[in-house]
């Protein structure tokens, strides 16, 4: 498949997506992370993570906090705002707290606390 039938391929499944959750209100959301881009500002680091949700629709965090492509994540998040980003529907989320960590099958990522010199807790 050339680069422009995958385009083509992804325009028309971007097409379908919609907004999800009201805006005001905190939700939570199963999401994947597609990719981050990273920038910096008289603030320090801005990571812009893209996210999908089991039924493809793009959920948007733009903040300190990084993801890393592939991460599948159980957040709690503010609906910030519903937006349009190149005529593609996403969801625009803030303040997200991270509940669990998923695996590819969905079983919880196992996580071990670390103290300052790396030792478990």
């Amino acid at each position: 498949m050339d680069r422009y039938a995958k385009y083509a391929a992804k325009r028309l499944a971007d097409s379908f997506c919609q907004h999800v959750g009201t805006v005001g209100k905190r939700h939570e959301f199963d999401i994947t992370v597609e990719r981050v881009h990273s920038y910096e500002t008289d603030y320090g680091m801005t990571h812009v993570n893209v996210c999908r949700d089991a039924s493809n629709n793009i959920v948007v965090y733009k903040g300190s906090n990084e993801w890393y492509k592939g991460d599948r994540l159980v957040v709690k998040a503010t609906v910030k705002e519903h937006s349009d980003y190149e005529g593609v529907k996403q969801t625009v989320i803030q303040r997200p707290k991270v509940i669990k960590q998923l695996n590819a099958d969905g079983s919880p990522v196992e996580v071990q606390m670390l103290d300052q010199w790396g030792k478990p807790v």
